[in-house]
């Protein structure tokens, strides 16, 4: 029997994220802040949590097949991580970002997002690159932006 878990980011929509992808520094200091980065991330997680534990705070991070092999060289990686490809539906196109590194953060405040970006920030410094940045939130009141809500303002 296989048992899947939500990881606890997805668990909740939250009202704001932030979805950051890095590349890694092409040098061994790079490589070692980045290792000592990965091995402290989920006590950062933790610390946040605990300092926001009432916003619905949550992040996650992870790491490209490739600069698994940076990180990690001659080490075994999972068999599901591999290069990530394209994936063409009918309507659209999820594209291929190149990246090493990638954050999901949410909470249901917009600034607590970035204070963990920030600390991210901090903490990796020089050994990383920014190569995107997407913001998330909630607008309004939740409701749809099509300009439909239920019915009675648009008889």
């Amino acid at each position: 029997m296989t048992i899947y878990r939500t990881p606890s980011v997805l668990a909740y929509p939250g009202k704001s994220a932030l979805f950051i992808t890095l590349g890694i520094q092409n040098n061994q200091a790079a490589i070692t802040k980045v290792l000592e980065f990965i091995t402290g991330f989920s006590a950062l997680v933790r610390s946040m949590h605990g300092r926001f534990h009432d916003e619905n705070f949550n992040a996650l991070m992870g790491i490209g097949s490739e600069a698994w092999d940076r990180l990690r060289p001659g080490k075994p990686k999972p068999k599901e991580l591999v290069p990530f490809t394209a994936i063409k539906g009918e309507k659209h196109t999820a594209v291929a970002t190149a990246g090493d590194l990638f954050f999901h953060i949410r909470a249901d405040r917009q600034d607590i997002c970035y204070e963990m970006a920030a600390m991210i920030d901090e903490l990796l410094a020089d050994a990383t690159y920014s190569i995107d940045e997407v913001n998330g939130f909630r607008y309004l009141d939740g409701r749809a932006i099509i300009g439909f809500v239920d019915g009675t303002e648009n008889p």
